[in-house]
């Protein structure tokens, strides 16, 4: 949550100056993109916990989203 949170006022200018498209999708595919959408997956297995395995379908598609805008803006 806190890299997301990172990642929203690097773009909304939160923290400063928001960052050009091409840094936003060097800190996402860094901090974001590198590894969340494995995390995603392992948690959608999560037998024992109905909530987790739906909040990591939910969160493997907003992925899904941003990642389909960065190559958007190729």
């Amino acid at each position: 949550a806190a890299l997301l949170e990172m990642m929203a006022g690097l773009i909304d200018g939160s923290f400063g100056e928001p960052l050009s498209i091409d840094e936003q999708k060097k800190f996402y595919d860094a901090h974001v993109g590198s590894w969340m959408p494995l995390f995603f997956r392992d948690l959608e297995g999560a037998s024992s916990s109905v909530l987790y395995a739906a909040l990591a379908q939910i969160g493997s598609r907003f992925l899904e989203i941003e990642s389909a805008a960065h190559e958007m803006d190729e």
